[in-house]
């Protein structure tokens, strides 16, 4: 069995104790007083600068102080405020409160790094690290080639870099006693409150994210509201309910107490309402193929293998076969686009949405060549790499990348969209291993766990939400709990 390796302190793996010394606290009180009258003599008729300067080197100190507590502050925080919220610098993407606080999160995280001794020697037993360093290196090597230098830099460290460092600290934090428990209460209490927020914006038709962007238009969809809650899309709100979707399901298969039994009971059926009023139809598939997880798993013992594998590919045959009936619906019987050849009595509807993601992978397709193909165009270039899609007589240029996978190709070429593709499969097949090989009182939150990653796995293949603050964080950290579990078999009340 591998001995777990904390970063909370050099000795021991309390996160309970002290962790900083009083000369510690002193160096960094006396930082931030330093700090201060710097900004004070320099900006003195800027008020607002000397305040988010302090602001800033308090957001970092917290990170130092309680990395655990402010990783799930940044999920709260990423939640509630949208993360194009800010000012416009330059040639440099909005700068706003949640790409601030994600900025201090990651200087503090480094900050207790380099100062936390035997750190380099959890790092070099922590699990995914060569997939994380191989996505690293793709972008990078990107970034070299890329029509947007600038723009790529930040973009790597938005991800993997900002990813990697909420991995690391998921994975140390879940090895610590009440951990989980906390994060748990953290996810199901966020999930209730933007539930609520669904529920209003439907009764009166106002939005939150419309009264930040006052040119966004409310989104409907066969004459109904298509509510978003606090996120930038609808699809974006389903992607984040089918993540916390399977958390409060096995809360509720493991609760004996019928009072708590009943208020979960109200939370999902509040979730599955709020995912309903999306009005988008792959989060409501999504769902599906979740319970049909839990489904496999609870029936294990009772079903032979084949039976099972039987479920499993009749469901993706009916998959199959939805995906090929849409698309034949919504393409053009004599548009070059159309994969099927002539269908008689057809009429493409160019306006769907799955005619636009079958003409952006062929765009797509056709824009990388040369170098390209290999290295791509740079992360973070998407919407500036001129994707152009000729159909119903006219250009369009696709700015909108309604596929994660398309973007990482586009961007990062072959190599950045491999090590993808390698990251994604090992955390799938590590919470798999999980899910049927921990101890029975361990399984239930490794299959929820599981159910939530290939949930928002497929998600992005219709859509691009992987970078979509808060949504990349609970999946890196519902990976890192059964990875931790894995390794903290030895105490099974350690984890949860």
């Amino acid at each position: 069995m591998n001995k777990p390796i904390s970063m909370f302190s050099p000795e021991r793996a309390d996160p309970n104790q002290p962790i900083v010394s009083r000369k510690q606290w002193l160096f960094w009180l006396g930082a931030l007083f330093i700090a201060g009258c710097l900004l004070l003599v320099l900006e003195t008729q800027n008020l607002l600068v000397v305040l988010g300067g302090a602001l800033m080197l308090f957001l970092t100190f917290l990170t130092y102080v309680a990395p655990a507590k402010m990783m799930l502050f940044a999920i709260i925080f990423s939640t509630f405020i949208p993360t194009e919220w800010g000012i416009k610098l330059g040639s440099f993407p909005l700068v706003g409160p949640v790409r601030v606080l994600l900025l201090c999160f990651l200087l503090g995280l480094l900050f207790r790094i380099i100062v936390r001794r035997r750190v380099s020697y959890a790092l070099s037993r922590l699990p995914l690290k060569g997939p994380f360093l191989f996505s690293l290196f793709a972008a990078l090597i990107s970034t070299l080639l890329s029509i947007d230098p600038v723009r790529s830099i930040l973009s790597t460290v938005n991800n993997p870099l900002t990813h990697l460092a909420f991995f690391i600290l998921s994975y140390q934090c879940c090895q610590q006693p009440g951990f989980w428990k906390l994060s748990k209460r953290v996810l199901l209490w966020t999930a209730f409150a933007v539930c609520m927020i669904a529920f209003f914006e439907e009764a009166t038709h106002f939005s939150l994210i419309a009264s930040v962007y006052p040119e966004e238009e409310p989104s409907f969809r066969m004459g109904l509201l298509r509510v978003r809650s606090t996120f930038f899309h609808p699809i974006a709100l389903g992607c984040f309910l089918d993540l916390v979707f399977p958390i409060a399901l096995a809360e509720w298969l493991l609760c004996k107490r019928i009072t708590k039994k009943i208020v979960l009971s109200l939370l999902l059926f509040f979730m599955a309402l709020s995912l309903f009023l999306t009005l988008s139809r792959f989060p409501w598939l999504i769902l599906f193929i979740e319970l049909s997880v839990f489904s496999i798993w609870w029936a294990r013992n009772a079903f032979h293998r084949k039976v099972i594998l039987a479920f499993a590919l009749t469901l993706g045959l009916v998959l199959a076969t939805s995906g090929l009936l849409l698309f034949r619906g919504s393409l053009n019987s004599s548009n070059e686009l159309n994969p099927f050849g002539k269908v008689e009595g057809t009429k493409a509807d160019e306006a769907s949405s799955e005619y636009y993601r079958f003409a952006l992978a062929r765009a797509v397709w056709e824009k990388l060549d040369g170098p390209r193909w290999l290295l791509g165009y740079g992360p973070g270039t998407f919407h500036i790499a001129n994707v152009e899609s000729q159909y119903a007589g006219h250009e369009h240029l696709l700015v909108a990348a309604d596929s994660h996978y398309l973007k990482v190709l586009l961007e990062t070429g072959f190599l950045g969209g491999l090590a993808f593709l390698i990251l994604i499969g090992i955390a799938i097949s590590s919470c798999m291993r999980g899910a049927f090989r921990l101890e029975e009182s361990k399984q239930v939150w490794a299959v929820a766990c599981l159910a939530g990653v290939i949930g928002f796995v497929l998600n992005n293949i219709t859509a691009s939400m992987y970078l979509l603050h808060p949504l990349p964080f609970i999946f890196w950290l519902e990976v890192a709990l059964v990875l931790a579990m894995r390794i903290r078999r030895a105490n099974e009340d350690t984890i949860i």
